[in-house]
């Protein structure tokens, strides 16, 4: 059992409680203390923001800071190697020939980008009448550039 005061108690439940990590706070704690009356709590029945703090006050007596973060970036980490881990799956399956040549594009297009030479997904824009010469705004307002002639007293009317 971790015992700290009623302030520093207060003060890191606070600062750690957040909504986004319920879900893995309410793992711990059932670790800890599974008959507690927080686990059957939802965020529809209460408010996120208070049921996030009363979890993290209620594993402060059971263990540090320290030790919640550190579950935390646990529980991140897994769900993220398990979404990686799907994505290849799901690439794997839908087109098997695909995947290679997709790679080997990139590949090349990596190469002439370090040689100096122009990207084959960047196109240039051909040389010729462009809305800022022909007084067009340059934002995109469609208003006349000042000094141009659609400006001027009548230009409105």
């Amino acid at each position: 059992m971790y015992n700290i005061g009623y302030r520093e108690r207060n003060r890191i439940a606070q600062e750690l409680s957040y909504n986004a990590h319920i879900d893995t706070d309410k793992d711990l704690l059932r670790r800890y203390a599974p008959k507690s009356s927080l686990l059957v709590r939802t965020m529809n029945s209460s408010n996120g923001a208070t049921l996030s703090y009363d979890i993290i006050y209620t594993l402060l007596q059971y263990c540090t800071k320290d030790e919640i973060i550190a579950h935390r970036k646990a529980a991140v980490s897994a769900i993220r190697q398990e979404q990686a881990t799907a994505l290849q799956e799901d690439a794997g399956q839908e087109c098997p020939g695909e995947a290679p040549a997709q790679t080997e594009s990139a590949g090349a297009k990596k190469k002439e980008d370090e040689t100096g030479g122009v990207p084959e997904n960047q196109v240039e824009e051909p040389r010729g009448s462009s809305d800022s010469e022909s007084g067009a705004d340059i934002l995109g307002q469609g208003e006349p550039a000042p000094g141009s002639a659609e400006s001027g007293p009548d230009a409105g009317r």
